[in-house]
């Protein structure tokens, strides 16, 4: 994460303050200073933009999407294989969870 924070200070996007220097005090300061240099802000704003990908969120709500899709198939087929090796019947999905009940 740090270098990746290096690298967008690096172009001028953004200020980054080491974890053993974060204190109140200090983020108030930085917070301060942006605030009161609005050609920095501004500065930083437009060097932001030019390093943002385009679709990048889209892209990455995909993959997690995917992902839990993925587990979720993967729940109902465990749920189904010890449904038909027990007394037991799966329900599906219901708000992307599994209802698992016991006839028992």
């Amino acid at each position: 994460q740090i270098e990746n924070a290096r690298y967008w200070e690096d172009q001028g996007a953004c200020v980054v303050i080491p974890s053993e220097k974060l204190t109140e005090k200090t983020l108030k300061k930085t917070i301060e200073g942006l605030l009161d240099d609005t050609k920095r802000s501004s500065r930083m704003g437009q060097a932001a933009q030019k390093l943002v990908r385009a679709g990048a969120s889209v892209a990455i709500a995909d993959i997690i999407e995917d992902t839990i899709a993925g587990k979720c198939a993967f729940l109902i087929d465990c749920c189904n294989q010890i449904a038909m090796q027990s007394d037991c019947i799966t329900m599906g999905l219901n708000d992307d969870f599994v209802k698992f009940y016991s006839l028992m």
